[in-house]
């Protein structure tokens, strides 16, 4: 317990030092907000404003105040869980973070499943067939994973099992003419909630695309450490011994191979977290998830700093937190490691 307080307390200056970067990266970006809160609807022969429309709008959201004022009037806010209203929308960003948030996690969750159920199998396996065929094959394809853009392989997996062959959906989370409550917003547990067999699996049937899309870069990231850390114990006095005993080449793999090589893959799946998190923004976009992702999309667009701000802010408040968790559970599993 005063390990994980430590450690909240040093998220402190983290949150504090992320949030000027946050707030000077959406100022840096070119074009006016007001410009475009004005421009919003009009069609290309109307575009122009005039300088006195664009300074009350600017006016209006104190976007003509210095920088300083302006930072420190939203970290205000922030502190007490304001994050303010959109521009564009004029709705406030809290609800909409709120409405959109589990579309987001329920994808990351998906893909984070399968970088998990991909990457450890793949890794084990070229590790225990080191310098084969299956091996060579594995390190091919994980070099591939890691390669390829996350919205390159969005697409891919999209016009191939969507477009082409007709196999699953393409966009959105649920098919629009069927009724479901959303009392959670994860369609996946309001249809286990709702007892909707037929919801269910119409609901997974649109995460196999995006979960895909999203899990297999850093699946392929997961099997390489497998791969490593399996490789490392395996040489190992313990195992040695084992084998020496006569157990089994599965059993030593399985009770005292995998499960040690699995203590670095942990702080591994942390940082998949936050690639989750970085890829996720282009995947709700592909595949029209309704997520945050495609919410801070549009507001790079239409260069809406409350949404930005916000966001970002939100986004990196998760990934701090999952590697904090990450970092104490590492802590349990192994009391060698301390954390400082």
């Amino acid at each position: 317990m005063k390990v994980a307080a430590r450690r909240v307390v040093q998220l402190i200056p983290i949150l504090f030092g992320l949030s000027v970067l946050v707030f000077a990266w959406a100022r840096s970006l070119p074009g006016d907000p007001a410009e475009a809160v004005l421009a919003s609807g009009k069609p290309a022969s109307q575009l122009t404003v005039s300088r006195e429309a664009v300074a009350e709008v600017r006016h209006l959201y104190g976007l003509d105040r210095p920088l300083y004022a302006q930072y420190g009037s939203w970290l205000t806010h922030v502190a007490r869980l304001d994050l303010g209203q959109s521009i564009t929308t004029r709705q406030s960003v809290s609800g909409e973070f709120r409405r959109r948030f589990p579309a987001t996690v329920e994808l990351a969750l998906a893909g984070l499943a399968v970088a998990v159920a991909v990457g450890v199998p793949v890794g084990y396996i070229a590790a225990r067939r080191a310098h084969t065929w299956v091996d060579h094959l594995s390190l091919g394809g994980t070099l591939l994973g890691v390669s390829i853009p996350v919205f390159v392989l969005a697409f891919a997996l999209k016009y191939i099992f969507s477009v082409k062959l007709g196999w699953l959906p393409s966009i959105g989370r649920l098919d629009v003419t069927r009724d479901l409550s959303h009392p959670t917003g994860l369609y996946v547990l309001d249809a286990i909630v709702a007892l909707d067999g037929a919801a269910l699996v119409d609901t997974l049937r649109h995460l196999v695309l995006p979960g895909l899309a999203l899990g297999l870069p850093p699946a392929a990231f997961i099997a390489r450490i497998t791969r490593a850390s399996v490789l490392d114990v395996a040489d190992e006095p313990y195992v040695h011994t084992a084998e020496a005993k006569g157990l089994s080449h599965s059993a030593v793999g399985r009770r005292h191979v995998l499960r040690n090589a699995l203590l670095p893959v942990t702080t591994v799946v942390g940082l998949a977290a936050g690639f989750l998190l970085e890829g996720v923004t282009l995947v709700e976009v592909v595949f029209a998830s309704g997520g945050m992702g495609s919410f801070l999309f549009q507001a790079i667009i239409e260069r809406d700093y409350p949404v930005l701000q916000a966001g970002i802010l939100y986004l990196a408040v998760v990934f701090v937190v999952i590697n904090l968790i990450v970092d104490i559970l590492y802590a349990r599993l192994d009391p060698r490691a301390q954390i400082t």
